[in-house]
Parts: C-alpha cells; structure tokens; sequence
C-alpha cells in the first residue's frame, strides 16, 4: 500500500485496486469467522440431538443456497 501510493497519484484507477479488493477479502474472512464463531457456540448450546440435527441441516442448508446463487450466477447467459 505504501509502496503503490505515488503511483496511484498518477493513475487514479488503482486507487479501487489498491483499497477494495483487500478490503473486500478481510471483510469476508472478519465475517466467516464470526459465524463460525455463533455456530459453534449455537452447537455447543444445544442439548438435545434433534436441535443439533436442526441447527447442522439449517447451515447445510444455507451453504447450498449461498453455493448454488454463485453456480447459477455465472452460468447465466444475458441477452
């Protein structure tokens, strides 16, 4: 970052390269681990096998969801 600063003086579109795509997998890896974090602590919550079998379905769940929106994102043709 402080390498690239006098040149994106120069070249003022590095500035998005420079700042958001870090910024955007910190952002990523901050949020994971905090839900990594809420799950775990959820799972240790529980205290029957049905609300454990629950609470891993619901993530199974949503993990597929968040899978299949990229999957079907990319492979969709525009106009």
């Amino acid at each position: 970052m402080i390498l690239a600063k006098g040149h994106s003086y120069i070249h003022c579109h590095i500035n998005y390269v420079l700042w958001c795509i870090p910024t955007v997998y910190i952002m990523a890896l901050c949020g994971m681990g905090t839900l990594g974090a809420f799950i775990k602590e959820k799972y240790t919550a529980c205290t029957t096998r049905k609300e454990k079998a629950a609470l891993v379905a619901a993530c199974t769940v949503l993990a597929m969801f968040i899978v299949l929106c990229f999957y079907s994102r990319n492979n969709v043709r525009g106009w």
